[in-house]
């Protein structure tokens, strides 16, 4: 195993979400970037455009995010199913103080707040200017690829994270993961590309939502992975002390060694380790998580 193990992750054709590989990424340099697509519409409260509470949901049928910077440079772009949809909610975030709004058909585009960035944004999205993920962000495309072909769910969102470690901060708050010293713990393994993808089993059960619910009915977990710029063959002595410092306890998943824990009951958390690749699945279950990374497992004795 620990021979193995010093092998490192091996690439492949990972499960991705339709379109993903093909449509890429606007030309304007990134921090995170996620893209979903549940091949078919799935309602959103209008709320979330800064709609009235008591309005008919929106229905979303694609949907991407950008951010360059945590506190002020984020963007979203929604295809929806009318275009009055997307006129409305950019009547409604044009009454909200610093935000920024696009209509361009079915399409809205949202920022965090207007100037050169936005701009940018919505210039690559509104004339589909766009670069491969390979192309524009190489480091990322390799990770992805060390992601598994057969996973236990459909993919329905994939993304990467650049420069982890400097907003580990902001990327624990906004998924509210009970993860602490997330920031330490990437410092130590000296992670800085974070690739993942999400899926779920029973991606109907989202057709009306996404809430608590229908994220548990529908099983959906997601993978993580990222390389350490440290040598495979250091890697091993590091583990203990990045384990101790995410708070995880040694597991076995599929014959294999991992490490596990909860995150305060909402989900769980298992890592698996290739050389210097650190795999990391979250599912609402201890059962979900080490489904996932057993398909990792399984995927890297297959490309053997």
């Amino acid at each position: 195993m620990a021979v193995a193990a010093c092998g490192g992750a091996k690439p492949g054709d990972p499960a991705l979400p339709p379109g993903f590989a093909d449509r890429g990424v606007p030309p304007v340099e990134l921090n995170a970037y996620v893209y979903a697509d549940l091949d078919y519409a799935v309602s959103v409260e209008v709320a979330a455009f800064g709609g009235p509470a008591d309005a008919l949901p929106f229905a979303v049928r694609r949907a991407e995010g950008a951010v360059a910077a945590p506190d002020t440079e984020q963007a979203a772009r929604f295809e929806l199913d009318a275009a009055w949809q997307a006129e409305a909610a950019v009547s409604w975030l044009d009454e909200q103080s610093g935000a920024w709004a696009m209509a361009d058909g079915l399409v809205l585009a949202v920022a965090s707040e207007p100037g050169a960035w936005a701009d940018e944004m919505a210039a690559g999205w509104s004339l589909e200017r766009r670069e491969t993920v390979e192309s524009r962000y190489p480091e990322a495309w390799e990770a992805l690829r060390l992601l598994p072909e057969a996973p236990p769910g459909e993919p329905l969102a994939a993304g990467f994270v650049r420069n982890a470690a400097a907003v580990a901060d902001d990327l624990a708050a906004l998924t509210r993961a009970d993860a602490p010293d997330l920031k330490q713990a990437l410092g130590l393994a000296r992670i800085d590309t974070i690739a993942f993808v999400v899926y779920a089993e029973r991606p109907g059960a989202l057709r009306d939502g996404a809430t608590p619910d229908s994220l548990r009915e529908a099983r959906v977990g997601a993978i993580a992975v990222a390389k350490s710029r440290y040598p495979a063959l250091i890697i091993g002595s590091l583990t203990n002390r990045f384990a101790a410092q995410l708070g995880l306890e040694e597991a076995e998943v599929a014959g294999e060694r991992a490490w596990r824990r909860s995150l305060q009951g909402r989900a769980h958390l298992v890592v698996k380790t290739y050389g210097a690749a650190f795999y990391f699945a979250v599912a609402p279950t201890a059962e979900g998580a080490e489904a996932l990374v057993a398909s990792v497992i399984r995927s890297q004795e297959a490309r053997a």
